[in-house]
């Protein structure tokens, strides 16, 4: 049986990693909504739609980042999947910081902006996967399963929260440069702190499936994948809801929505990141709960909410 401290350092370990790695990630949708259009494209009425449209990218790599860094998982640990996600996600982040606006490199701007918020696709496909695989392991004989991986799921409103409020205290000091050169310091922030996740995700505890069965490996993961291929399928496009309201509903649609209305940037934003503060408490509560009710009826309860928020 695991250790309960060993179980308490890699839940927390990589629950701070896949808040870090989400961070990196919606700092990309604030920055859509807020100040690519005026940055990366040459009309800024055009430019909003085409910022959403590079911030969307990332719905094509996801998955590949998924299947991909899920495999490298099962054939050399889920230490070892979380790390290179993690890089992906920074080399996205640093190129993103890095790239001139389009009035000094005309279209070649907005083209590396998409290919770099391809890499980070790639990264936050496989990380999250990886982080609750591990998770999930290791507490595989645990009647609080569900809820010590919820704590790694709440990473991800946590580091949108962390985006939001984090640009919003950048926009009130550095006010306004925060167009021309401020925004591109949470970028900077955001790598730092992919940087620091990599380090200390070396120090915690590998899946005990993989340290007992050496086995476990690739032609396994496909073999497993064509016997559970329907469920599968299922339980994909059942996420569809979901992965839509938090990527899409939530951030940047809703950031621009508010923005265009009566709110200001600033409120807007806070608005978002409140939902998202209470999205992290709810998946929490819902985790400690769920060995006590059903767990389909959780999911299908859930499910309708998403559905009806669009």
């Amino acid at each position: 049986m695991i250790n309960r401290s060993v179980v308490i350092k890699t839940t927390s370990v990589l629950a701070v990693a896949t808040m870090m790695q989400w961070f990196n990630f919606f700092i990309a949708a604030v920055a859509a909504a807020t100040v690519w259009p005026s940055v990366f494209f040459p009309q800024r009425t055009l430019g909003l739609t085409l910022s959403i449209v590079a911030y969307a990218v990332t719905f094509v790599t996801r998955p590949v980042g998924a299947l991909f860094l899920g495999m490298i998982g099962d054939s050399f640990g889920r230490k070892a999947s979380n790390v290179l996600a993690l890089i992906l996600m920074a080399l996205g982040s640093l190129g993103i910081a890095a790239t001139p606006s389009y009035a000094k490199i005309n279209i070649l701007a907005p083209t590396l902006v998409i290919v770099f918020r391809l890499l980070q696709g790639l990264g936050i496909g496989g990380q999250w996967g990886s982080a609750v695989a591990l998770v999930s392991e290791l507490t595989a004989n645990s009647k609080r399963r569900t809820f010590w991986t919820s704590l790694v799921q709440a990473g991800l409103p946590l580091g949108m929260a962390l985006a939001i409020f984090g640009t919003i205290l950048l926009i009130e000091i550095s006010g306004r440069t925060f167009l021309t050169f401020g925004w591109r310091i949470m970028f900077i922030i955001g790598v730092l702190f992919i940087v620091l996740s990599s380090i200390i995700i070396r120090n915690v505890s590998e899946s005990p499936f993989l340290t007992k069965k050496q086995d476990f490996h690739l032609l396994q993961s496909i073999s497993n994948l064509k016997k559970y291929k329907k469920d599968l399928l299922k339980l994909v496009f059942a996420e569809v809801y979901e992965v839509g309201t938090s990527s899409i509903v939530i951030i940047p649609f809703s950031v621009t929505f508010l923005s265009l209305s009566s709110l200001s940037v600033t409120d807007s934003l806070a608005s978002v990141g409140i939902a998202d503060l209470l999205a992290a408490t709810t998946i929490i509560i819902v985790g400690f709960l769920s060995g006590k009710v059903n767990k389909k009826d959780y999911f299908y309860f859930f499910q309708l909410v998403c559905l009806l928020s669009w």
